[in-house]
């Protein structure tokens, strides 16, 4: 099916999973799901709407706001600072 796909880098585990925590949270607001795959410091997002077994509009605002979260997590450091 045609699908959005994206892989995120981050600087470390704990990016990592807020980034991963911050995307389950999206997905209890909206409603729509993507499928997560994490390796390492890797997050790789595929999204499309199931039902259809196409990309929507629906689809291309999620990946939107997953780039917003990356952007947001990317900038957070864990020894309290920011970059």
């Amino acid at each position: 099916p045609e699908r959005l796909h994206r892989v995120y880098e981050f600087g470390d585990i704990s990016q990592r999973t807020m980034f991963v925590e911050e995307i389950m949270a999206l997905e209890e607001r909206t409603g729509h799901y993507a499928k997560l795959t994490i390796e390492g410091t890797r997050v790789t997002v595929e999204v499309w709407t199931h039902d259809l077994d196409r990309v929507t509009e629906l689809d291309q605002e999620y990946a939107g706001e997953c780039d917003t979260l990356y952007n947001d997590v990317s900038l957070i450091r864990f020894d309290g600072y920011e970059y």
